[in-house]
Formats: structure tokens, C-alpha cells, sequence
């Protein structure tokens, strides 16, 4: 699995489901430059750098894995279902566009198309719809292993935000803390970042990725025309900094 897009948000999740069925899930190293050219001289159309990225990424793993998982993931889950919550086009499509660029056989290419934001049950129904053919695996075993997997992605976050709020509550109150905003393939990739966060440890500043505050709760129905997920994510928390009742600066 590349360690870009998707690959920086839900890892956690997919390395426990295909654990669970006796895989071991691989990922590529973190970004490096040869990575990043590797992927903005095999990109064939003008895209933006964390997508050129994706495609170095997946170069990396090409012929040493028995497959590359390359989901298209549409939607992701949202804490009001009312919102629609939909990737941009690109990670919509980002496993086409590698696959045509490196000319990856299909038989070696996981390739589940997925609407994160299903029920769970329906998930686990349309993944193994999606791969039995390749892997035969059985529905009731594919239906375990992606509740435990999903179990265990929700352990991931809710350990973000418990080591979120301590953090926040040992910051001295005359402070500043600057809360970085931004998707995950760009947040948490120091290639992508600039190494922002120890740019700012530099300068004295502390910082705190949004990912480390749970903003689940915060009310974004006045925004009910953004249907990015991740866009309303960053919505939420800019809220969340504003109505802080501490000085915090959001970034």
C-alpha cells in the first residue's frame, strides 16, 4: 500500500484487515526525493505534487509484492450523515491514473471501489464481492476481519485525541499553540510539509496537527453545501480554534 493519499489517513485500518486474513500488509517508505521525481517523471497528466507522489510511491512497490492494493475510495465516513463527505476527483480516481501511467496488470491490482461511508456490514459485503475472486476469501471471514479492522482504526483515533487533550492541558495558558490544518497526505508527509513542524519548533512555537483534536461534535449545518470530507474536517476545526477559550492559532 503506498504511503500517500488514503495511504496517510486509514493504514491502520487496512493493515488489521488484511492481517486478520493472513496477509501483511507493506508500506512504501516515507517520501524521499527519489520517490518524489521517480513520480513527477512517470505522471502523465498535469496533476497536483501529493498525486505525482502517489504515482512514485507505487512505483516503489512494483514486482516486490504478491499485490498492490490500490482502492478507489469515493467517500468517507462523516459525523452527520446528512453530509456527503466525498474524496476530490483525483484520490477518486488516483488508482486509474497510477495504474495507466505504470502499466500495472490487473492481476496483480486489489482494486475495490468503496463508499466509506456505507454501513459497515454493506462494506464488508462489498469487499468480498470485490476480491473473492482473487483471494477467495470467505464472506463471514472478510465480515470479521473488517469490523475488527474498523475497531481498531477507531482505538487509532481516539488514542489521537486522549494524547490531543493532554498535550493541551500541560500548555501553559499564556501559550501559543498553532493548530495545522490540512489533508493528511500533505499534513503528514514531511516532504510535502516542508517538515513544518520542526520549522516551528525552531522558532519556539508548539503545534498540534488537527488530526489530535476530535472536532466530531462541532455543528457544520450552515455549510451544508461542502461535500469534501476532509474540507469539512478543516471547517470543523477552524471552528473549534475560534471558539477555543484559550488564544490558539490556526494554521
Amino acid at each position: 500500500m503506498i504511503r500517500a493519499l488514503y495511504g496517510l489517513q486509514n493504514s491502520v485500518l487496512w493493515a488489521h484487515f488484511f492481517d486478520r486474513l493472513g496477509f501483511r500488509l507493506v508500506l512504501t517508505p516515507p517520501t524521499s526525493e527519489q520517490i518524489s521525481r521517480t513520480g513527477i517523471e512517470t505522471t502523465v497528466a498535469e496533476t497536483c505534487y501529493p498525486m505525482k507522489v502517489s504515482h512514485g510511491h507505487a512505483k516503489t512497490l512494483m514486482g516486490k509484492t504478491n499485490y498492490l492494493f490500490l482502492p478507489t475510495l469515493i467517500d468517507m465516513a462523516t459525523p452527520e450523515l446528512s453530509e456527503r463527505g466525498y474524496y476530490c476527483p483525483m484520490v477518486q480516481s488516483s488508482s486509474f491514473m497510477i495504474r495507466a501511467a505504470l502499466g500495472l496488470p490487473g492481476s496483480t491490482l486489489l482494486n475495490p471501489s468503496l463508499n466509506l461511508k456505507f454501513d459497515p456490514e454493506m462494506l464488508a459485503l462489498d469487499l468480498h464481492k470485490q476480491l473473492v475472486g482473487k483471494l477467495g476469501w470467505k464472506r463471514g471471514l472478510v465480515k470479521a476481519a473488517f469490523q475488527y479492522a474498523l475497531q481498531k482504526q477507531e482505538q487509532f483515533e481516539k488514542e489521537l485525541h486522549r494524547r490531543g487533550r493532554k498535550f493541551l492541558m500541560t500548555l501553559p495558558p499564556d501559550e501559543p499553540l498553532v493548530v495545522v490544518t490540512g489533508r493528511p497526505y500533505n499534513l503528514h508527509d514531511e516532504r510535502l510539509n516542508l517538515r513544518l513542524g520542526q520549522n516551528l519548533a525552531k522558532i519556539g512555537l508548539s503545534a498540534l496537527p488537527m488530526d489530535f483534536m476530535d472536532v466530531s461534535d462541532v455543528d457544520l449545518s450552515d455549510f451544508s453545501s461542502m461535500f469534501w470530507g476532509l474540507g469539512a474536517q478543516i471547517l470543523r476545526t477552524a471552528r473549534r480554534v475560534r471558539n477555543a477559550p484559550t488564544y490558539l492559532d490556526c494554521t
